[in-house]
């Protein structure tokens, strides 16, 4: 039959769009209801009215229950349409009639019937099986005779909002789980398995590039028996490129089918590898890298929906988002742990100096004080001091190697010398503990660009590192040698070892390995001066461990060309003979003990003294005693340093004084800012009394020589 045949006899097919087109073209000769011409009346208008309506409708009619449906209707049947129209319903839905056919048969009997939100499995609309939710009113229709001639439907699917509705719940749960944890860990695991659950997948979990950019690692994942698990570390490229090129852009890969052809061989691999017939992956983007992916795997194909794929993305980024947070706070709660930790050993590292220097005091005050007794006790108080200078200075070595404010002053050196004067440097504590030392220095040259006394620093650090937890008698050895382009040092002790689990974090900052049983103090901060100042020289150091003991070993560039006349940085420690002219000196600082101890020492060398404890009266002394050198502290009451250098530049002394800033600020900005006050040497306290005694004798000898006009 032609459309418009039907149009001019059969006016209720006249409208109706595709299904008005197909319900025309349909030869209904071959169905229980015959041709159009003989339908009852009744049927005829519920048609019309039918096709008519944007709603889903559909008609069951005659004792076959022959389906005619709309427009709006047969989206509803997926794969079903268009052969669904003219069969019975009974085969059109076969998958769900267990749970529609009583319903059908009641409305047959002319119970009508109006649900809300009914859950159907359909099994076979788009091929897979699917979650469906409707709402329907069932409604009896009578033939002309008055017997129930068939039935007709108005109905919605509210699967979208039914499953909306349940992810907003399932999200609200999930955020409010993971308010309450602050394992990472226990994170993946606990929404890895509630999303496992909620979506009826059979694997989740999480994917998180490794540091190395080379893999991913997989340390926990939910199964629910039917996969296996997949937890392990795997390379990025085991994946497959398509695969990651689109997690890598942000996209979340969406596998239906891992079968289909229709898909890239790589994607098709790495899902066969893993066991599982579709999938779903979001990418977690933090500050535009590629950070994870959250997946969902089943073991069997799988029409994933919009929704579901919209609620992996969210959970991936809410569970990553908490995921940092903890992390965060893990970090915070673990620096504030090793900071108070630190603060413990610090006071605990200055006390044990501080008490045998108390001792000392108390024995040199005594009246019945030998000689010897009082040259122990002195001998004593020169090793506890240095210690307690060495702290201090590592102290500050690190904070000024983290902001970035120590300046390498590089140059050519052989890595054996440094060698050399970082044994000098370590070899009190390793004689102390009577460890025997192995050197093992190649005979070739070792040249490298660097600061001498940066990279003396490291060598020493490792080497009182190694003797620190080597029990007594115990052997360590200090090696180094060519590879290749680089120069290999390595420190090699027979000492307790470090636990694989603190390996990767030695170098971390305040970072103590075992307890005291084991070490001898410290503050857990000399790896870190190692690693950092390692770093700053282009190189690196990396840490191993065995039973037998621990090997540290770094690796420095080896500079192109070896320069002939490496520089010669030894200094001058023998001073010049003392002249007969004596020096006047101004000592400046608020601390009386500090100018009274340096004016002793200064007097003991033949010299006059005078002192101010302030800025104001530093420039009234200075007027008067016209000094030839005057020691300045910076941070000083009424005028500071800065100030007081300054305004004596500017008088009749300023033009021949030797103005020398003795101050506890050292860094490279505070030197920098002393020059510009005007001051000729900048001394970091506590200062050696040999430098100062240097520094006298050279400018006594210079001023007998050629004195000031």
């Amino acid at each position: 039959m032609q459309d418009s045949a039907h149009g001019d006899l059969l006016p209720f097919l006249a409208r109706g769009g595709e299904m008005g087109s197909r319900i025309r073209d349909c030869d209904w000769t071959r169905t229980p209801l015959g041709p159009p011409q003989q339908w009852p009346q009744t049927l005829r208008t519920l048609v019309a009215v039918m096709l008519g309506s944007r709603q889903p409708m559909f008609i069951a009619w005659g004792p076959a229950r022959t389906m005619l449906y709309n427009d709006g209707y047969a989206p509803l049947c997926g794969a079903k349409h268009p052969a669904a129209l003219g069969r019975p319903f009974s085969e059109v839905w076969a998958d769900i009639i267990d749970v529609v056919g009583p319903i059908m048969d009641d409305v047959y009997r002319g119970i009508a019937t109006h649900m809300d939100d009914i859950q159907f499995t359909m099994r076979d609309r788009y091929g897979y099986s699917e979650e469906t939710h409707f709402e329907f009113s069932y409604t009896p229709v009578t033939d002309g005779s008055g017997s129930i001639g068939g039935m007709f439907c108005a109905c919605n699917e509210t699967t979208e909002r039914v499953i909306a509705a349940r992810h907003l719940r399932f999200l609200f749960d999930l955020s409010d789980r993971l308010r309450k944890l602050t394992d990472p860990a226990t994170m993946m695991r606990d929404t890895s398995r509630a999303l496992g659950m909620h979506l009826e997948a059979n694997r989740v979990g999480y994917a998180e590039v490794a540091p190395d950019n080379t893999t991913l690692l997989i340390e926990h994942d939910w199964v629910d028996g039917v996969l296996n698990h997949l937890t392990g570390r795997f390379r990025l490229q085991d994946f497959g490129t398509d695969i990651l090129t689109a997690l890598d852009a942000g996209q979340t890969v969406r596998i239906d089918d891992a079968g289909d052809l229709r898909h890239p061989e790589s994607a098709r691999r790495a899902f066969q590898a893993s066991g599982a017939g579709s999938g779903l992956s979001a990418p977690v983007i933090t500050e535009g890298l590629f950070v994870g992916a959250l997946f969902v795997h089943q073991a069997t194909p799988r029409r994933w929906r919009d929704d579901e794929e919209g609620l992996v993305r969210d959970v991936a980024a809410r569970t990553w988002h908490a995921i940092e947070r903890a992390r965060s706070e893990r970090k915070l709660r673990d620096e504030h742990a090793r900071k108070d930790e630190f603060l413990a050993t610090l006071a605990h590292e200055l006390r044990n100096p501080l008490a045998p220097l108390r001792s000392g005091l108390g024995v040199l005050n005594a009246h019945d004080t030998s000689a010897a007794a009082a040259e122990k006790v002195r001998d004593m108080m020169a090793r506890q001091l240095a210690h307690m200078v060495r702290l201090i200075d590592d102290l500050l070595d690190v904070s000024r190697v983290s902001r970035g404010l120590v300046e390498l002053r590089k140059e050519r050196v052989d890595v054996k010398e440094i060698a050399t004067s970082a044994i000098e440097t370590s070899l009190p504590i390793i004689d102390a503990n009577n460890h025997r030392l192995s050197v093992s220095l190649a005979s070739e040259s070792l040249p490298v660009d660097a600061d001498p006394t940066r990279l003396a620093q490291v060598l020493s650090n490792l080497l009182n590192n190694a003797a620190k937890y080597t029990p007594a008698g115990g052997h360590i050895t200090l090696a180094a040698a060519r590879d290749d382009h680089q120069v290999v040092i390595r420190v090699v002790d027979t000492g307790v070892g470090i636990p694989q689990d603190m390996l990767r974090s030695v170098f971390d900052m305040f970072t103590q390995v075992g307890d005291a049983e084991h070490g001898q103090g410290g503050l857990g901060i000399g790896l870190t001066l190692v690693r950092r100042l390692t770093e700053m020289h282009g190189g690196t150091v990396t840490a191993e461990s065995s039973p037998d003991g621990s090997t540290f070993t770094v690796r420095l560039p080896l500079a192109e060309e070896p320069r002939a006349g490496l520089l010669d940085r030894t200094e001058a420690t023998t001073p010049v003979a003392a002249p007969a002219v004596p020096l006047r000196v101004l000592i400046v600082d608020d601390n009386v003990d500090a100018v009274e101890m340096l004016a002793m020492l200064v007097e003991l060398q033949g010299h006059t003294t005078a002192s101010a404890h302030n800025g104001v009266q530093a420039v009234s002394v200075a007027d008067a005693f016209q000094p030839d050198v005057i020691f300045l502290d910076i941070g000083l009451p009424g005028l500071d340093g800065y100030q007081v250098a300054r305004e004596i530049r500017q008088r009749p002394v300023g033009a021949h004084v030797l103005l020398v800033a003795l101050t506890g600020w050292g860094s490279a900005e505070d030197k920098n800012r002393t020059q510009r006050a005007g001051f000729d040497l900048h001394f970091t306290k506590p200062v050696e009394p040999e430098a100062v005694e240097r520094l006298l004798v050279r400018l006594a000898h210079d001023r007998a020589t050629h004195p000031p006009t």
